[in-house]
């Protein structure tokens, strides 16, 4: 049916020619709004339309209705519907009824008219909204500055400048959030992935408290979960206090309470106890214990782990030390005989819970695409 169709950018000026000075109408317009947008970003085109939703006009203009689905609605509304499901017959559908919803309240019909477009009513006095303009569409953290300067919010956001329109949405004087009015200026950061993203945002949070924030709590972890041969020769789990070994723990905790609970969990979900060590040997006992360790845990003691290709061509190295996630780098490239360069540049992290929480189920979930280097052999796997 579309084997011999135009590729959209065959046919892109056309539409926007056709688009522009109009309003875009569609029934659960966001769903339709983002894919001719997301079509013109691919060519460099920044669209923009005033548009407006026949879905949530019908809830409004014909209420109780079983079903606002373009359907269901139409058959309620005795909307004669032709070819459903395909294209043309869904517009003519959805053209009847928006005529239908014009007649019976125009007046709602243009309240509900959403807009891409920045005004100035939308934003406090000299902040410079103007530049949001120029703000790409990437993965990143993006800042709202006070009147001294001062950080009052950061996040992390797959698009820039989506999530901080979002913070503008309704005019000034209709604002609910005060803090909002007290804001002079904002500044982003691109980062090429929501891991790095997410440990930059923290890193804000932590040095700077912004007000906004829920804060951080750093906690000094004093207790370690060890892995230690008995006598036997078998691995067995020990609470250690991590100032009386010079071992590296598998996991820390800054109280004893937390790692006698999370040991207690750990050891029931893995199902391993020393009625299996009358029947495994020591070497086939560790082999697993280490496979369950392996699963709440970082690859190697020390090693980089490299997410690579990603946004403007970057890779970021994460750096594990002593099994903590300790730093990252953003780099264009990376070659075995670069690390002693890489590593003197790391910007350092520091390992909260929920980072470490994040980064495990990150390397989880990435591991096929992601590379790992350990630090003992130098080797990239």
């Amino acid at each position: 049916m579309v084997a011999n169709a135009p590729t959209f950018e065959q046919i892109a000026e056309k539409v926007n020619q056709i688009l522009e000075q109009h309003v875009f109408v569609a029934h659960n317009v966001r769903f339709d709004y983002s894919f001719v947008k997301a079509e013109f970003s691919k060519l460099d085109i920044r669209f923009r339309a005033p548009h407006i939703c026949t879905v949530e006009l019908s809830r409004k203009t014909f209420p109780n209705l079983p079903s606002y689905s373009l359907g269901k609605l139409c058959k309620s509304l005795e909307i004669p519907v032709k070819n459903r499901h395909r294209a043309y017959g869904d517009t003519l559908a959805t053209t009847e009824l928006f005529k239908r919803i014009w007649i019976s309240n125009p007046e709602k019909v243009i309240q509900d008219i959403k807009s891409d477009e920045i005004t100035a009513n939308h934003f406090p006095e000299g902040f410079n909204f103007e530049e949001i303009e120029s703000v790409p569409e990437s993965t990143g953290i993006y800042m709202f500055h006070g009147k001294e300067a001062e950080l009052l919010y950061v996040s992390r956001t797959k698009n820039l400048r989506n999530s901080i329109l979002s913070h503008f949405k309704i005019p000034l004087d209709q604002q609910k959030a005060e803090w909002i009015q007290s804001l002079t200026r904002f500044s982003y950061q691109e980062m090429p992935s929501e891991m790095s993203a997410m440990i930059l945002e923290s890193s804000f949070i932590i040095e700077h408290r912004p007000e906004r924030n829920k804060a951080i709590k750093v906690y000094r972890n004093r207790f370690g979960l060890y892995a230690i041969e008995d006598e036997n020769g078998y691995l067995q789990f020990k609470i250690i206090e991590i100032n009386k070994t010079e071992s590296s723990p598998i996991v820390k905790f800054n109280s004893l309470n937390r790692a006698k609970k999370y040991l207690s969990q750990f050891t029931e979900k893995i199902n391993l106890n020393e009625n299996h060590q009358k029947v495994f040997s020591a070497n086939d006992y560790n082999h697993l214990i280490q496979k369950s360790i392996n699963n709440i845990t970082y690859p190697h003691k020390n090693c980089w782990i490299i997410e690579s290709k990603l946004y403007f061509e970057q890779s970021v190295v994460y750096h594990i030390q002593d099994y903590e996630l300790i730093g990252y780098k953003c780099v264009k490239s990376i070659q075995t005989n670069d690390i002693e360069d890489i590593a003197s540049q790391m910007l350092s992290v520091v390992e909260t819970s929920d980072i470490r929480r994040s980064f495990l189920q990150f390397i989880r979930h990435k591991k096929a695409s992601l590379e790992i280097v350990d630090l003992y052999d130098n080797s990239i796997n």
